[in-house]
C-alpha cells in the first residue's frame, strides 16, 4: 500500500486577498487612530472642566470674602468709629470752621456753644471789619 504524500503547504494567497487584508489593515488602523483621539480629545475636556469648576468655586469663595471685607470696611467708615479712633489717637474736635466772605473779605465762623463748648453750626458769627 502506497500513501500519497500529504501536502503541508497552504494554497497562495493571490494578489486580490493581499490587498483586501492590506486595505481592511489600513482601515482598522485608521479608526484605531481616530478612537484613540477622541479619547485624548475628551481626556482633555473632562480636565478642562474640573479646572472650569474650581475656578468657579475659587470666584464664589473670593466673592464671599469681599462681601464680608466690604461690610467691615463699611463699618469702620462710620461716623461713630471714626470719631472713638480720632479721640483714641489724642485727636480733638474742632471748634467751628470760618470762612472768608470773597465779595467783602468777612471772615465768618461757626460759633461755639457756650453750655457743650462744641461748635453749634445753627450760631453764624462775623469776625474782622466790613
Amino acid at each position: 500500500m502506497s500513501v500519497a504524500p500529504i501536502s503541508l503547504s497552504s494554497p497562495q494567497a493571490t494578489p486580490k486577498q493581499i490587498a483586501a487584508v492590506g486595505f481592511g489593515l489600513i482601515i482598522s488602523g485608521i479608526v484605531l487612530l481616530g478612537m484613540l483621539g477622541g479619547l485624548f480629545v475628551n481626556t482633555l475636556l473632562s480636565q478642562g472642566q474640573y479646572e472650569i469648576q474650581e475656578l468657579q468655586n475659587l470666584s464664589i469663595d473670593l466673592a464671599d470674602e469681599h462681601e464680608v471685607l466690604a461690610q467691615n470696611v463699611s463699618r469702620l467708615e462710620s461716623p461713630e468709629i471714626l470719631k472713638m479712633r480720632a479721640i483714641e489717637i489724642g485727636m480733638i474736635p474742632n471748634p467751628g470752621s470760618a470762612f472768608i466772605d470773597l465779595r467783602d473779605g468777612r471772615l465768618i465762623g461757626a460759633g461755639v456753644d457756650p453750655i457743650l463748648n462744641e461748635p453749634d453750626p445753627n450760631v453764624v458769627t462775623s469776625m474782622g471789619t466790613p
